[in-house]
């Protein structure tokens, strides 16, 4: 049986140590995704169909992914005045949205 050197020992645990530091960082940024509120499908919320299928409609418009893919966090990135353009929107659809967004954590643009 081949003895392993003191320098290669040190190696494989340079190597050990860098993965587990790897895991620990897989792990916590997993916890960091389910933890967050704001990663939920849009489709999963409680909302209006007249809200939603207005933002399902205009998704491209609104520089959203496809009607299956927006997820709340996506809210963060679109101003109340884009949204109040919409067709199908009104004060009490926008006003849903708001505070849709403010249970899940999003801040909506002024």
């Amino acid at each position: 049986m081949k003895k392993v050197t003191e320098k290669q020992f040190l190696k494989a645990m340079g190597i050990v140590k860098a993965y587990k530091v790897q895991c620990e960082q897989s792990i916590e940024e997993i916890d960091n995704e389910i933890n967050d509120k704001s990663n939920v499908l849009l489709s999963d919320v409680h909302l209006s169909v007249r809200a939603f299928n207005a933002i399902c409609s205009n998704a491209k418009k609104l520089g959203l992914p496809t009607y299956d893919k927006i997820k709340m966090y996506h809210f963060g990135k679109l101003r109340i005045s884009e949204i109040k353009k919409l067709r199908s929107i009104g004060e009490r659809s926008l006003e849903e949205i708001k505070i849709l967004c403010k249970e899940y954590g999003v801040s909506l643009q002024p």
